[in-house]
């Protein structure tokens, strides 16, 4: 059976043939703090307001530093030294010039040759350093793009 609806003049809070009877929800009265039925009092959740959006850690070690370092100057340094090379034995590997490779990490743009060249060299060390295809070279050349016009 559908309860009544009220007279225009009746308040739902203070109506009584609420179905399930008695007073509706809204007069009754509130319950001590027992929040244990309340899914919104776990203060646990996914989202912290102070935080933002809590996100897994990734579990490959270079998709850390790329998290950590973005796709700039410094992810190149941070995964050299995680592979365990020095400056000089990746320039010995990749062929290129230590003070390029010293330019490219330190993101000294100015230092740089042409882009053409620089797109080729980021190519070659993300292949020695085995970055794959993680946009790194994109990224980086879209800094050196901004920086340098």
């Amino acid at each position: 059976m559908v309860a009544p609806r009220p007279p225009a003049w009746a308040c739902w809070a203070a109506w009584p043939p609420w179905p399930g009877g008695g007073a509706s929800p809204a007069a009754a009265p509130k319950a001590a703090a027992d929040d244990s039925d309340d899914p919104w009092a776990d203060d646990r959740g996914i989202f912290d307001l102070d935080q933002g959006p809590q996100v897994a850690e990734p579990a490959d070690p270079i998709d850390r530093l790329i998290r950590q370092h973005g796709k700039g100057a410094a992810l190149l340094r941070a995964v050299r030294e995680h592979r365990g090379l020095s400056l000089e034995e990746l320039a010995r590997t990749t062929r290129i010039s230590g003070r390029y490779l010293a330019a490219l990490e330190e993101g000294a743009f100015d230092r740089l040759p042409s882009p053409t060249f620089v797109r080729g060299y980021l190519r070659q060390v993300a292949q020695v350093l085995e970055l794959g295809d993680r946009g790194v070279v994109e990224g980086y050349m879209a800094l050196f793009t901004n920086q340098r016009g």
